[in-house]
């Protein structure tokens, strides 16, 4: 009888033994719903972005300049961290939640209160600097040759931009009939004005879709504009270019509709 107790003890001190292993697994099942994307505070002042090869960016209205690098997820714990900070959140449903924050490897009184809540959006976009080439561009009335062209890059050949735009012709390849252009990686397009360009009271704007495998993955919005009444010379700028990357091993899935939207009110912010 005492053998049986004995044994039974030990069976119990076993099953006890692993359920307490299990429910302390850094890597239990409370993680398997971390999605990467873009999280927001419900006042707006705070954004983290997670996407990609374990890259992040954080931003907060009340800091100078954007936190960006790595990160890791342990069970239900979020650590962002870059040469001097580490950030810690918690994972919770569809938001994380801030914990406390390390700069220098110090704990330190941050300028979040504990517990700021970030909430999960439907799409993720990542701030480029590098698809469209414009500063060079510069349409001359006087002048006979187009000049520098506009230029649109991304890193994959199979990628192409698609552009509109609102008044004035695209130039491309001798061809300067049309208000809707498709360009490959690396090329480019001029721009002339129509007689409605010249009017003062219009914006014009080009729209840049950015697809691969019929996927929008980017966009870039870029405005012609003239810096005399006469509108004689029209000159380029970049109003917003963007990419929306890998979440979670996969592009996201953005409809015309999503990315017009974006667009449009891009163009009537601006």
């Amino acid at each position: 009888m005492g053998k049986k107790l004995l044994t039974f003890g030990i069976t119990l001190l076993m099953l006890l033994s692993i359920t307490y292993l299990t429910a302390c697994n850094p890597n239990d099942e409370e993680t398997s719903d971390f999605m990467q994307g873009t999280y927001t505070t419900d006042d707006g002042t705070g954004q983290i972005k997670l996407y990609g090869d374990d890259e992040y960016s954080f931003n907060i209205i009340f800091i100078s300049r954007r936190i960006s690098g790595g990160y890791t997820v342990t069970g239900s714990k979020l650590s962002l961290y870059d040469n001097n900070y580490e950030l810690v959140f918690s994972i919770e449903n569809d938001k994380i939640v801030f914990v406390e924050a390390f700069v220098d490897g110090k704990e330190e009184e941050w300028i979040m209160q504990p517990r700021k809540e970030f909430f999960y959006q439907e799409l993720t976009e990542v701030d480029t600097n590098d698809m469209v080439e414009c500063s060079e561009f510069h349409f001359e009335s006087v002048r006979s040759s187009p000049g520098t062209p506009i230029v649109l890059n991304y890193n994959n050949s199979e990628a192409i931009f698609e552009c509109s735009v609102n008044s004035g012709l695209f130039y491309l390849q001798n061809v300067a009939d049309v208000n809707n252009i498709v360009v490959a990686p690396g090329g480019g397009f001029w721009w002339i004005p129509s007689e409605d360009s010249f009017n003062s009271n219009n914006r014009i704007f080009v729209d840049v879709v950015l697809k691969l495998d019929n996927k929008i993955i980017g966009y870039a919005v870029i405005e012609l504009y003239s810096s005399d009444s006469t509108r004689l010379n029209f000159f380029a700028r970049t109003i917003k270019a963007s990419l929306f990357p890998i979440i979670n091993g996969e592009y996201q899935t953005v409809t015309a509709i999503q990315v017009n939207s974006i667009i449009n009110k891009i163009k009537d912010q601006k």
